[in-house]
């Protein structure tokens, strides 16, 4: 835990990347991500 910023998406992200090479989905999807971030 030596990471100050939470990696945690970060797997998930690259999935996302290998699905969906587009660079507008890929925007959404780290909207996305910042939103499920907040809520946390």
């Amino acid at each position: 835990m030596t990471n100050k910023l939470p990696h945690d998406h970060g797997k998930h992200t690259e999935k996302i990347l290998a699905l969906i090479p587009s660079e507008a989905k890929f925007i959404e999807a780290a909207n996305l991500f910042k939103q499920l971030n907040a809520s946390t």
